[in-house]
């Protein structure tokens, strides 16, 4: 050890909070070079050694005893049960002075020991809850704090050499140049984009970017054997466009992981480097997130260079398995259900997928979905489906306005992807490509309507025509096989029908009219020309009347539909302030009072959301009868335009069988009424 150091840190966490803690340790490690700080951690245990022993030395050496809290340290079993009773009892003895540092939300304060310390940072703020430059202020004022405390033992010769964890190879210090030398290249290759875009080009840009690519696959090449994000390399698994998955094994306590390196030779090409670093910090955020769903795979450690991350390994296989996996309608539409809520809560946190497909989901241990590859084209194992080009998405399944720009997806791309990869599902193999506009979905005809109703609306080629939200989807995809969801799967089928055949609807008008007024031009022709006269003018008064009726009508329909359409609304208001409002009781629910005044206002919360969860059940069962009601009403309107084709007048109108004027009055809407944005569009329902 430097004769120069003479305050110990040893840090305590538990292997889910390592990304965080390894950022703290970034913090720290200026204190390690200029003020005889020294760090002390798990990863310094060396193969073969006794983890207790070697941890037990390096308490009876350490000042400070760094306790990195979260959920998952306080769930843990060996950390509560000999890491924290052996810290304490030095701390007791006056040997070591004991820090907690809140790194996520939990219930410390229940913890009898932590309760009594004082936590930092100051504020009781969590550090994951902080974002960008505020998290780094945090984590400066923990490693400021720390360096105030005096040193309760003297330096020793017999102490263990600093070494930092996640290192991307030895010596430690080579890849932080290497990070170094990546931040440049991003740097310079942004700003040849820019040039590229307005024409211009740099002979001397291009030769520093040359220098740096050189430079930097000179220090770092993925091989077997390589130890990176905290991993060793075993073999490569698949590869992509923008790098190779390898199988690995965790350095300390050999899990099985899956690691993905950047393709050096696409060092300079474009911005794929940036985005391959963009999708590391979507990952970043998606699994720092303390209501992270399981159904996202997560990004467990992250080379200093970026050129490199580790996540989960999953060896389910993905979804491209599917024909072979037999799986019922029910199963299938779990999965999809599954993946919705992953998809949904990475929109809540601002990440847009873009590449939604069979094969970026991948099956777990347990048989559940895990959504893979945010934000980059095509990283997972390839297969025939992946046909990706570059960041635009895989063609069979990206929404075509991101075909098109791939800046301009957002959350309805998404939802498009969603429902191609349901088709797909549904099918057990390609949807091929699709050129219309509102799909017809032929060939799903044996499945039930609401659920084809489901497909056809995402996969609407006008992004303003499909769900509004993912959210929107899952409800409606958990729905799809109640009585409710058929029925307004045959109204939204009645109107789209009278929509598609509106115009062959008005041609039948047409050519009965004109036949009419023939026969009676034929039948009259031997009477006087005043008689005519007064039969034209009585028709075309009839006329006017019938299209004042007409326009009356789909007023009335229209108005219908926007309530039907405020009604849905209201009722997904609803059941996501039950669901909120459930989990919160379920939580009240689990945890025991400390203290009789602590139990009292916990019964009393949970008595007022009982009383709320009551009050918004009967709302949600009214808005539901309003809704059938409307559904009724508009399923009726569709009778009668059917009824229209086959010349029949509509049931209970009064009107003989046959009677041409009856089709008109009864249930046809004129011509005018297809300028009415939206009057007739099964959207609106």
């Amino acid at each position: 050890m430097d004769s120069r150091t003479h305050l110990r840190v040893l840090l305590v966490y538990s292997e889910a909070d390592e990304d965080l803690a390894l950022r703290l340790l970034k913090h720290l490690s200026v204190l390690v070079r200029f003020s005889g700080v020294d760090t002390w951690t798990e990863d310094r245990i060396q193969p073969g050694a006794d983890a207790q022993v070697e941890f037990a030395k390096a308490i009876q050496h350490a000042d400070i005893g760094l306790l990195l809290i979260s959920a998952s340290f306080l769930a843990s079993p060996t950390i509560n049960e000999a890491t924290i009773p052996q810290i304490i009892n030095r701390h007791r003895e006056g040997m070591i002075h004991v820090v907690p540092v809140l790194l996520k939300s939990c219930l410390w304060k229940s913890h009898p020991v932590l309760a009594s310390l004082q936590l930092l940072p100051r504020g009781d703020l969590p550090i994951a809850a902080r974002i960008g430059d505020d998290m780094d202020r945090a984590l400066t004022s923990v490693a400021e704090e720390i360096a105030q405390f005096p040193p309760l033992h003297q330096a020793s010769t017999d102490d263990i050499d600093v070494t930092f964890p996640g290192d991307l190879q030895d010596p430690p210090s080579t890849d932080n140049n290497t990070s170094h030398l990546v931040d440049a290249l991003e740097a310079l290759l942004e700003a040849q984009q820019r040039d590229t875009a307005s024409n211009q080009q740099s002979d001397e840009r291009a030769k520093q970017i040359d220098s740096l690519c050189h430079q930097i696959t000179s220090r770092f090449r993925p091989e077997r054997g390589l130890r990176v994000a905290n991993v060793e390399l075993i073999k490569p698994l698949g590869s992509g466009n923008f790098g190779t998955i390898w199988l690995s094994r965790h350095v300390r306590t050999g899990e099985l992981l899956a690691t993905k390196t950047f393709h050096l030779e696409k060092l300079g090409f474009g911005l794929m480097l940036w985005r391959f670093r963009r999708s590391i910090r979507a990952m970043d955020l998606l699994t720092r997130h303390n209501q992270t769903p399981p159904t996202i795979v997560r990004l467990r450690s992250v080379a200093p260079s970026t050129l490199a991350f580790t996540m989960d390994y999953l060896a389910g296989g993905d979804l491209e398995r599917v024909p072979r996996l037999g799986w019922s309608l029910e199963r299938k539409l779990s999965v999809m259900i599954d993946v919705c809520n992953a998809v949904s809560f990475a929109h809540r946190l601002g990440v847009i997928h873009r590449d939604i497909k069979p094969s970026n989901v991948l099956i777990d241990d347990v048989g559940r979905p895990v959504l893979t590859d945010f934000d980059i084209s095509d990283i997972q194992f390839v297969t025939k489906l992946s046909i990706a080009e570059g960041g635009l998405g895989t063609p069979l399944f990206a929404a075509p306005e991101q075909l098109a720009d791939a800046d301009s997806a957002n959350e309805r791309s998404d939802i498009y992807s969603l429902g191609r990869l349901l088709y797909f599902l549904l099918l057990e193999r390609s949807p091929g490509f699709q050129v219309e506009e509102d799909p017809k979905l032929e060939n799903l005809s044996t499945f039930p309507a609401a659920l084809i109703a489901i497909v056809r609306r995402a996969t609407q080629l006008k992004p303003g025509r499909r769900f509004v939200t993912v959210e929107q989807m899952r409800v409606e995809l958990e729905q799809c096989q109640t009585g409710w969801a058929t029925a307004k799967a045959s109204v939204r089928s009645a109107v789209r029908w009278i929509r598609v055949n509106f115009a062959v609807l008005s041609i039948l008008i047409l050519v009965t009219s004109s036949a009419l007024i023939v026969a009676v031009l034929q039948s009259r022709r031997a009477h006087e020309q005043e008689e005519l006269a007064a039969a034209e003018a009585s028709a075309r008064l009839r006329s006017e009347s019938l299209q004042q009726e007409l326009a009356d009508a789909l007023l009335k329909l229209d108005r219908a539909t926007e309530r039907f359409t405020e009604l849905e609304k209201q009722k997904g208001t609803v059941t996501e302030q039950i669901s909120e409002l459930d989990a919160e009781l379920r939580l009240l629910l689990s945890v025991s009072p400390a203290s009789p005044s602590e139990r009292k206002r916990t019964d009393d919360r949970i008595t007022a959301l009982k009383a709320k969860l009551a009050d918004l059940r009967t709302k949600q069962i009214r808005i539901n009868e309003q809704v059938q009601q409307l559904g009724a009403e508009l399923a009726e309107a569709s009778r009668r335009a059917k009824a229209l084709q086959s010349q029949e007048p509509p049931k209970n109108c009064g009107c003989q069988v046959g009677d041409i004027m009856c089709a008109m009055k009864c249930s046809q809407p004129s011509s005018n009424s297809r300028k009415k944005k939206g009057v007739l569009d099964d959207d609106n329902l």
